[in-house]
């Protein structure tokens, strides 16, 4: 079962914010460590695809349909980084 556009946006307007990862049917992992990382669209999500680890923007965003969407893994404490 996919998660939800209903649970992403939960965790989004969650306060504080908590990072999570999102783990797609085809193996992908996507870190949303902050609240400007995630777009929840009416029908995909659009998260940030990094070259490198350490950026916390990335280097373009992907589309992902919730349906692809396996789980969400929750990363821990939220991040010194402000939420804009």
């Amino acid at each position: 079962m996919s998660v939800t556009r209903e649970e992403l946006l939960r965790l989004r307007r969650q306060e504080p914010f908590q990072p999570f990862r999102i783990h797609t049917t085809g193996g992908e992992v996507f870190e949303i460590r902050d609240t400007i990382n995630i777009l929840v669209a009416e029908w995909v999500v659009v998260v940030p695809v990094r070259s490198n680890p350490d950026d916390l923007f990335g280097d373009y965003g992907a589309s992902v349909p919730y349906e692809q969407i396996a789980r969400v893994e929750m990363m821990g404490a939220a991040s010194a980084a402000p939420n804009g």
